[in-house]
């Protein structure tokens, strides 16, 4: 077997693995991850990185200067570029969504680097684009919703109305124990740090981690430059 076709299975057997720990119907096939870089609160920075059937694609990955953010606030960083993110998706005021071969087209699944607050920032910026996080219809205890609605309903009455919306899967993946998080669930939902899944997740979380923080250095650097 030549090591493309070993490289193929291994991504198949992720995606598989993936789709049965997040309850979804279909493998995702488009995977966006992000996280934010910055020295201090100073010179913020959010990423996005793409993998399409498990494979990175560089031409999709995007950077986020932050714009409403100061101070140390990751938690804030990651609701601006998600609302911004997925803004992009709507061409206008009436629904309709760019063509899926538009670089800002739905992803199937949203990763997040971090835990649990990270993962509830995202969701709420997603909010703000008439994006909903998926729940997943699998047969474990789902959060009783008591935090997640004060999400939603501090966020609906922020936007004017949600006259049209779509879903999308969303989870985080957590450095400390490798764990996975998912909007809807009370608890982490992988139960191997190992498994075929979880190296993907990590591979999209670290490919993440260093474009933010190159796209970070870049920026600082231009920065410095124009300073007198």
């Amino acid at each position: 077997r030549t090591a493309g076709a070993t490289k193929t299975s291994l991504d198949g057997t992720a995606l598989k693995e993936l789709t049965a720990m997040l309850g979804m119907q279909v493998p995702p096939q488009k995977i966006e991850c992000y996280d934010i870089s910055h020295t201090q609160g100073d010179v913020a920075v959010g990423s996005r990185v793409v993998f399409i059937n498990g494979r990175p694609q560089p031409q999709l990955y995007r950077k986020f200067n932050i714009r409403t953010v100061e101070g140390v606030d990751d938690y804030a960083s990651l609701e601006e570029v998600l609302e911004r993110r997925f803004r992009h998706v709507w061409m206008d005021s009436n629904g309709s969504m760019v063509d899926e071969d538009d670089p800002w087209s739905m992803p199937d699944l949203i990763v997040i680097d971090g835990g649990v607050g990270q993962l509830g920032a995202a969701v709420k910026g997603m909010l703000k684009a008439s994006i909903l996080p998926r729940v997943p219809s699998v047969g474990t205890a789902l959060v009783a919703a008591e935090q997640d609605g004060e999400i939603v309903e501090e966020v609906i009455g922020e936007v004017e109305s949600f006259k049209y919306s779509r879903s999308v899967d969303v989870c985080s993946l957590a450095k400390n124990h490798e764990e996975v998080f998912q909007y809807g669930r009370s608890s982490a939902v992988n139960d191997s740090p190992d498994s075929a899944a979880l190296l993907l997740l990590r591979s999209l979380r670290d490919e993440s981690h260093r474009f933010a923080l190159k796209a970070h250095r870049q920026r600082r650097s231009k920065l410095a430059g124009l300073r007198p």
